[in-house]
């Protein structure tokens, strides 16, 4: 089930009801979209989803398959998502990645640093 029909952020635990109703109305996942910079709120929420026993993909704007962004460079894209956020399971995302070879890379060389939010 994607989560975008709910909101684009669904991190918070207000929405905790609805994924134990997804579960038992029978899904075995949820599609959350990640579309900012706080990657502990995802691994959070990551924890609670799987104590459901809910599998995770994510939304996170780079489809391998789009023919709006190369392959070599959407890979690398969902590697730095699942490295820095953990909401999805590699085993689970791995197989649908065209490029491999970015993907892995990515996931071996990619440095999370913090950023330092410039003022305005």
């Amino acid at each position: 089930m994607n989560m975008l029909l709910w909101s684009t952020d669904v991190s918070g635990s207000e929405y905790d009801a609805v994924f134990g109703m997804l579960k038992d109305a029978g899904y075995d996942g949820v599609e959350i979209p990640v579309f900012d910079r706080e990657v502990e709120k995802y691994a959070e929420l990551g924890h609670r989803l799987g104590e459901l026993g809910l599998d995770r993909l994510s939304t996170e704007g780079a489809a391998e398959r789009s023919k709006a962004i190369a392959p070599d460079i959407a890979a690398p894209l969902i590697a730095a998502v699942i490295k820095t956020t953990g909401i999805v399971k590699l085993e689970t995302i791995e197989p649908m990645i065209a490029n491999n070879g970015a993907f892995r890379a990515a996931l071996d060389e990619l440095r999370i640093l913090p950023l330092n939010p410039v003022a305005a």
